[in-house]
């Protein structure tokens, strides 16, 4: 059979025909598909199509709609908002929120949560807190406008807003919150100069309070010295009657004064020092002055929402009466006293909080102190032995627990001879009949009026 020779011209024909076969199949079921798309089925949204930080690409309106509301949903059963005023915390109900998630909904862009918010639950939260005048004080359209914000977002746990953060511009002047006087006894060379430094010293909110970082502040130099201490203890007596907790507070060894008790402060230049820590949102500033020999400390900022006091639980410890023995007193009833003892002290300090109506709504010990009694020392003669009467042996409690009665002879300790007593401390054999070996005297060994001299 002959070999059929290749045609190039027929093979162009053909794969032209296949060809243009193919795209016309392939066109025409794109373009039928495209079509039915726009014409019968829903168009989903395209890239980039989110809201609150959720993806929302290539779904439709109403799954995005869905996938939104359990958003919420979820949003709303794992989540709370506190609202918090210096001490004070409530919640706000989520239900002060209302979302609307299909008019969020934008093909192609990255859209908020529209939000609404009932603005009278939030005011209702708001008294529920002990401060009356809270809701006066707030810049409520910025307040608002925080909270819409917030809840939009759909951010998942605890979300904590700080009312202090929203007090309005307009509101009147800081006040004294908190004022002591201590009366000074007397020089006080270094706390004038102490007391100018730190007048008008702010201690910021959600900060600590180091007096002697204060001074070093102030370009002052914290000294030992009672200037220091009454520094320390006025400024310490004002802080009790605020919601500021004490961090570190030292005592002295001994209290010197009683009126001190609960509220001494001891500092040195090194170690020892008084730190404070304010709680609350505010900046508080600290005002002090001496006149007359009085030293006046104060807090000036906004109000707290309770008003605190301060009391101290005491209880004392008697001292207890060292006895020592002396040569150079002739008896027993003879003292000399060598110190003289004091009380001991343990002291409760407790802060009690009280609300508008004045009722008491807490009561928390702060810390204790303790000073330890120091007992009385008296020096005494050494106790006398009575003379024995002949024939019948001693008692017990005829001679002092201070002079044992050693037994008669022969004496255990000195077996070379039994019949001659040793001294018990020295070791020297002693006469027989003397007062060591525990053996009666007789009354012709002895001088009777020497015996009835000792016995007067």
């Amino acid at each position: 059979m002959a070999k059929q020779e290749f045609n190039p011209k027929r093979f162009l024909q053909l794969f032209g025909t296949i060809g243009l076969s193919s795209f016309f199949i392939f066109s025409t079921s794109t373009i039928a598909s495209q079509l039915y798309s726009n014409t019968f089925a829903e168009k989903k949204l395209g890239m980039g199509a989110s809201v609150a930080s959720v993806s929302l690409e290539n779904l439709t309106k109403e799954e995005a709609a869905t996938l939104l509301q359990g958003k919420i949903e979820k949003w709303r059963s794992s989540s709370e908002v506190v609202l918090i005023h210096n001490e004070e915390r409530k919640n706000l109900p989520l239900d002060a929120w209302q979302f609307q998630p299909e008019e969020s909904i934008q093909a192609g862009r990255s859209q908020p949560l529209k939000t609404e918010l009932n603005e009278n639950l939030v005011k209702e939260a708001l008294q529920t807190f002990s401060d009356p005048n809270l809701e006066k004080v707030l810049d409520m359209p910025l307040l608002l406008n925080h909270l819409k914000q917030s809840g939009s977002q759909l951010t998942e746990g605890t979300i904590e807003v700080q009312l202090g953060d929203f007090l309005s511009t307009a509101i009147e002047d800081d006040i004294v919150v908190s004022e002591i006087a201590l009366p000074l006894k007397g020089e006080y060379r270094l706390l004038t100069d102490y007391v100018a430094g730190l007048n008008g010293f702010k201690i910021n909110g959600g900060e600590s309070f180091s007096l002697r970082q204060a001074l070093e502040e102030v370009k002052m130099t914290p000294q030992i010295s009672p200037d220091l201490n009454a520094l320390a203890e006025g400024i310490h007596r004002a802080a009790l009657t605020t919601n500021f907790s004490i961090v570190e507070r030292h005592t002295s060894r001994e209290l010197h004064v009683e009126d001190m008790l609960g509220y001494e402060v001891s500092m040195d230049d090194e170690e020892r020092d008084l730190i404070l820590h304010n709680p609350n949102t505010g900046t508080y500033e600290l005002s002090l002055v001496v006149v007359d020999q009085v030293l006046s400390v104060s807090f000036v900022g906004v109000p707290f929402p309770y008003t605190y006091k301060t009391i101290v639980e005491k209880k004392t410890f008697e001292p207890k009466t060292i006895v020592q023995f002396s040569k150079e007193l002739s008896s027993f009833n003879s003292i000399s006293l060598k110190e003289e003892g004091r009380e001991g002290y343990l002291a409760a300090v407790y802060r009690i909080s009280y609300d508008n109506g004045g009722r008491k709504t807490d009561k928390v010990k702060l810390y204790e102190d303790f000073y330890p009694p120091k007992h009385r020392i008296e020096e005494r003669g050494y106790p006398l032995a009575a003379d024995p009467v002949e024939g019948i042996p001693p008692e017990a409690g005829d001679l002092p627990p201070a002079l044992p009665w050693y037994p008669p002879y022969p004496y255990p300790e000195n077996p070379e001879n039994p019949e001659t007593p040793a001294d018990p401390e020295t070791g020297d054999e002693q006469e027989p009949g003397s007062r060591k070996d525990g053996k009666l005297p007789d009354d012709s060994d002895e001088d009777p009026s020497k015996r009835r001299e000792v016995t007067k």
